[in-house]
């Protein structure tokens, strides 16, 4: 009767790294779908259009986060083509730069306003 396999055999069948990247991107879309729905929120809340919502500082830095996020994790996993892979890069490297403008603006936005918590912008 052969033996059970252990937990050492047992983890080494699982490709980490896939895990990983795999989890990268889903983290990444998750904060894309959770920054939409806040700002169709707060759109809703205080009678503003969802274009006009979308161009505060607040969603720029959500949106590029999981954009980047989402870019990293196809970047990192398994790709066919090496152009492929370029062009994840190419568009993580993009996001990561609207980021730090985005965040860039946000903290000018906040020193302008004295506003401690750009965040709460809860209308009412």
């Amino acid at each position: 009767m052969p033996d059970a396999p252990t937990t050492a055999t047992s983890l080494s069948l699982i490709d980490w790294w896939l895990v990983f990247s795999a989890g990268l991107w889903i983290l990444g879309l998750s904060v894309v779908v959770a920054a939409f729905s806040y700002h169709h929120w707060l759109a809703k809340e205080g009678n503003r259009g969802l274009r006009r919502q979308f161009r505060e500082p607040t969603w720029s830095v959500s949106f590029a986060t999981g954009m980047t996020l989402v870019s990293a994790g196809f970047a990192l996993g398994r790709v066919v083509a090496w152009w492929e892979r370029a062009l994840w890069l190419v568009m993580m490297l993009s996001f990561g730069w609207q980021l730090a403008q985005a965040a860039s603006e946000m903290k000018r936005t906040r020193r302008a306003t004295g506003d401690s918590d750009v965040l709460d912008k809860r209308p009412g």
